[in-house]
């Protein structure tokens, strides 16, 4: 027999927790157009998707696999609850080395090379990004996913205010944009000192070394998504047209809007596959996630002819490259989803190998090819972006489930 009000309540915290999110995504995936809708500075807008980029495929390395192993791990355990504490003060500790090393180096690179101090803003999105994605896996494990919002929305917030704040001073423009996720950091350290926390580092050295050797196969994996995910506004801001790179990051940051489904439901149902004890996919949660998808497809299109209309930033054509830009988003989705099985199962060897053809396939095409526009960079990520879905899902399907 169905408990009605169970179920209803379950609903209304997947409902909650997904417009959360979508407040939280919306505000931290707008920043960048709200500055250049304040600034009227391309160049700025640029900067922030420079970095934004280079802070994506950085965070992987530095995370050394905490966020990965986290839920293996509490699979595994055997006490869960002390589990997820301790792994927490490990976290905080590696996160306070890298705050220390930041402190000691950065300002010798600045002043050596003040024209580099853009690496500094990236350093502290990076960490930013560590910072803020354990907490989400922190409270995902504690069965109180929303909670993660009271630490990004307020920082997202802020930089709103900031950017208000700073807005008739175009040098300082970044410094504000940055500044409240180094906030963020600086008050996470202080109550960790706080608290006087204390670690035995054998035991730390020990849960590092575990979750390296288990998430090396998924971080290269990471990194080779983040990879074809970023590179093209990378090579976009040192190769391409200043207009060029406008085009490609405004339509790749608007696509975000799918992305933020695909997060809002994989984080509230991570825990629940991890668990699951059937031998197959979940139908049920599957049928939410493209539900969701679709939906969020949808609102992209309104979204981009909204701001076309209005003309409150500068429009882009709705064009061929466009679409594909879309249909990238939906395979990339599609294929991160199915992925969580392969280290539900603990094959994640198996998703390095089809990372690795796909980005040789992205890599080979520009080595010898280049790219000359931001069509020819779509089709090459649609093109990648598909073998590496059709390769995963076939093997699981009819490898790793061929028990259904």
């Amino acid at each position: 027999m169905i408990d009605i009000k169970n179920t209803i309540n379950h609903h209304k915290q997947l409902l909650i927790f997904t417009l959360l999110n979508y407040i939280d995504k919306f505000i931290a995936f707008s920043l960048p157009l709200v500055v250049l809708y304040i600034s009227k500075n391309q160049q700025i807008y640029n900067d922030i998707e420079y970095i934004f980029s280079i802070a994506s495929i950085a965070v992987v390395f530095f995370d050394l696999g905490i966020n990965t192993y986290y839920f293996y791990g509490f699979k595994e355990s055997d006490s869960r609850i002390e589990y997820i504490e301790k792994v927490r003060e490990y976290f905080s500790v590696l996160l306070m080395f890298y705050e220390i090393i930041g402190l000691l180096i950065l300002p010798i690179f600045f002043f050596y090379k003040p024209t580099s101090f853009i690496f500094i803003f990236v350093y502290i999105r990076l960490l930013y990004l560590l910072y803020v994605s354990f907490s989400a896996s922190y409270y995902r494990l504690k069965d109180k996913p929303s909670f993660v919002y009271w630490l990004s929305i307020p920082v997202n917030l802020l930089s709103l205010v900031a950017l208000y704040l700073f807005r008739n001073i175009s040098n300082s423009v970044l410094f504000g944009f940055f500044a409240p996720q180094f906030i963020l950091l600086f008050v996470g350290s202080y109550f960790y000192i706080k608290n006087k926390v204390k670690i035995d580092f054998k035991k730390l050295i020990t849960f590092l070394t575990e979750t390296l050797k288990y998430s090396w196969p998924i971080l290269i994996n990471i990194s080779m998504i983040a990879y074809i995910n970023n590179f093209g506004k990378i090579y976009a801001y040192n190769y391409l047209s200043s207009n060029d790179m406008y085009q490609i990051s405004y339509v790749l940051r608007i696509s975000l809007i799918v992305q933020m489904a695909h997060s809002s439901i994989i984080a509230f149902y991570s825990k629940a596959i991890y668990e699951d004890k059937n031998y197959e996919i979940n139908k049920e949660i599957f049928k939410k996630y493209s539900l969701l998808i679709f939906l969020a497809v949808v609102l992209f299109f309104c979204f981009i002819l909204g701001l076309n209309l209005t003309k409150i930033v500068k429009p882009i054509s709705i064009n061929l490259a466009s679409f594909l830009i879309v249909l990238y988003t939906i395979v990339w989705c599609y294929r991160s989803y199915f992925e969580m099985y392969f280290g539900k199962y603990n094959k994640n060897k198996i998703v390095l190998l089809f990372s690795i053809i796909s980005t040789t396939v992205y890599t080979g095409y520009i080595v010898f090819f280049g790219i000359g526009n931001f069509l020819q960079l779509s089709i090459l990520m649609l093109l990648t972006a598909l073998i590496s879905f059709i390769s995963l899902f076939l093997y699981l399907r009819f490898i790793i489930l061929k028990k259904t």
